[in-house]
């Protein structure tokens, strides 16, 4: 360093340290800038959404009709869904397929925003838990989100959306069989309901019953699901 550098390092220290005796001496905190957090759940066109995003629409999820949310999820670059026996699974979002208390508790599964597990509270079998059979949308946030979504959303999360009410009356049952004794029968029907303002409001109620005695012996599950928007 110069001497010229060395004499203007030494200078500016010692205006430094002058300014900040000044204002210990005259008792003035120094404080840095208020600095706010904050987030919103309101909606958010996907061009300018700060996360990397991804949705499923209603109609392929009754195209693709799934059985195991592995086989709708998977459509989506960067998820890797490992489905196992019965209705265990791991997960992985841009991430390695991480098992036992890792894998349980780096994703969060939601439900219309809902977390289903409370922070901290997780198991391999959480998306089975879930309404995904005739579900509105799928959303799927790639990437660390805990400090916008909740502490589990470490390697991203899983919004599973309801199919929203509708003001006319509508109603649908279907089912479908497949081998090792798969059986499924998902129904739904919606209307509307005059409240005492007067205006009417949408009414939707779904069930989904199902059941894979699988391939492998005990590896079998049943599922009862119902759903009242």
């Amino acid at each position: 360093m110069g001497r010229g550098a060395a004499l203007a390092a030494a200078a500016w220290g010692a205006v430094w340290a002058a300014q900040a005796g000044g204002a210990a001496m005259a008792g003035e905190p120094v404080t840095l800038e208020e600095l706010v957090v904050t987030s919103s759940g309101t909606g958010t066109p996907r061009a300018t959404h700060a996360g990397n995003i991804s949705k499923i629409d209603g109609d392929e999820i009754a195209f693709v009709r799934p059985g195991q949310p592995s086989e709708i999820l998977n459509r989506i670059p960067g998820i890797g869904i490992q489905q196992g026996s019965g209705v265990e699974h791991l997960t992985a979002i841009r991430s390695p397929v991480l098992t036992g208390g890792a894998g349980a508790g780096s994703f969060l599964y939601l439900e219309d925003g809902v977390p289903m597990r409370a922070a901290g509270f997780a198991n391999v079998n959480g998306l089975m838990e879930a309404m995904d059979e005739g579900a509105g949308g799928i959303e799927v946030v790639r990437g660390p989100g805990s400090a916008l979504y909740g502490s589990n959303a470490e390697h991203g999360l899983i919004n599973i959306l309801s199919r929203a009410p509708s003001l006319s009356p509508e109603a649908g049952l279907e089912s479908w069989f497949g081998p090792h004794g798969v059986r499924h029968l998902n129904g739904t029907a919606s209307t509307a309901i005059a409240g005492q303002d007067g205006v009417s409001h949408g009414l939707r109620g779904s069930f989904a019953l199902g059941a894979d005695n699988g391939f492998r012996d005990r590896s079998g599950y049943r599922q009862e699901k119902a759903h009242l928007a």
